[in-house]
């Protein structure tokens, strides 16, 4: 039996999937997933979506959490098709409002100081309104890691479980997108530094478009996939040091590309030193609309994906893209790597020279020779060991 519940005769032969923390990246780029379905124009996952969801008589509704709705990109996702609703997440009448009629919802820890007391009562008010399915985003490592990242979403995670008792936790590390934070660093001192041991260090970065396809793997398969308390480690296909990362942008953009130690001070400092909305991010919405529009599907759905929207950071968004960093440093991530996203979606995970190579423009200057770049796609499969 499927673990949604029709509720009380309201919405019937709707499935609703609420979103939270829409108004900052993580959030408003999976709900721009669900709505707009960002799969390389991959038919087989438009189906699953919303043709199988109708041979049952179903619809899907997007919901949009946010405690901000006039966020210019919150409301982006109105047009989309998305419904706003507006929540204070320290409020359980709030939170009771938000989540009525919700079958799932996919939680992203605010990014604020007080995200644990948020995160304990969202769960609450999930288990009061019956919510069906929890799809809980934590992070890579929780259960070996010493940061307060770490900490805090081992904690996080211990609660759900103890909350709820259809939950699923998606494991994330540094996602390929977010690459492009250290776009300018690229493009202006054409040198990348993330860890003190660009050599040693590795990471496992997947795509934010698999990531979304799995979300959607359980919403669409809830009675066969779901388990109890069930835990996804969704990395890329390879275990990569920043080096390798810094020979692969220098492939796809003919540039000469260096590698720079940097401790976590300074990195903390330059993420500090991004600005808010620019020229790059008006190119972006530029992107977004034509995408939506269907006029170019990779740019819009790309634009849709990318950080820069969300500038200027937040301190606690800043603490944990240090704190993964600084994870990868201690520990040997390709322990991580995990068949787990080619079990969910059925097909090989997007690796990261790929995603490098389709958007190469984003890490070159303005009107910048783009020349005829040699495809990092001929090294796939022997690409990182010949390094």
């Amino acid at each position: 039996m499927s673990i949604i519940k029709k509720r009380r005769g309201v919405h019937e032969g709707r499935i609703t999937i609420a979103v939270s923390a829409c108004e900052r990246w993580i959030g408003n780029a999976i709900t721009c997933g669900l709505l707009r379905n960002l799969y390389d124009d991959d038919d087989e996952y438009r189906y699953r979506i919303h043709a199988t969801r109708r041979s049952r008589g179903e619809e899907c509704h997007i919901i949009a959490l946010t405690r901000d709705p006039d966020n210019h990109y919150v409301r982006e996702l109105e047009k989309d098709g998305a419904e706003i609703r507006e929540t204070d997440f320290r409020s359980k009448e709030s939170l009771d409002k938000a989540l009525y009629d919700v079958d799932w919802l996919v939680f992203v820890a605010e990014s604020n100081k007080d995200r644990m007391e948020e995160a304990r009562m969202m769960a609450m008010s999930a288990k009061k309104n019956d919510v069906g399915g929890i799809i809980v985003c934590s992070v890579l490592g929780v259960d070996e890691g010493n940061t307060r990242t770490h900490r805090e979403f081992q904690e996080m995670e211990r609660m759900w479980c103890n909350e709820m008792r259809n939950c699923v936790m998606l494991r994330l590390g540094l996602l390929q997108q977010t690459l492009l934070l250290w776009s300018r660093m690229i493009k202006r001192e054409r040198m990348l530094s993330m860890t003190p041991d660009g050599r040693q260090d590795k990471l496992v970065p997947a795509n934010f478009k698999d990531v979304i396809k799995a979300i959607l793997h359980f919403v669409n398969d809830d009675e066969r996939e779901i388990k109890r308390h069930r835990i996804y480690d969704l990395s890329g296909p390879d275990a990569i040091t920043p080096r390798e990362i810094v020979h692969m942008l220098s492939y796809a953009t003919r540039r000469d590309i260096e590698y720079e130690q940097m401790n976590r001070e300074e990195l903390e400092d330059y993420f500090r030193s991004l600005k808010g909305r620019d020229r790059y991010t008006d190119e972006l919405e530029i992107d977004r609309r034509r995408g939506r529009r269907g006029d170019d599907r990779h740019r819009g759905d790309e634009a849709a994906l990318d950080p820069h929207r969300f500038l200027p950071m937040r301190e606690p968004e800043i603490e944990i893209v240090c704190d993964i960093l600084e994870f990868a440093t201690e520990e040997d991530m390709s322990l991580y790597l995990s068949n787990d996203l080619r079990k969910l979606t059925h097909q090989e995970p997007i690796p990261m020279y790929q995603y490098i190579e389709e958007n190469a423009e984003k890490f070159m200057k303005r009107g910048g020779d783009k020349g005829d770049r040699r495809r990092i796609q001929n090294y796939s499969g022997h690409f990182i060991s010949r390094l």
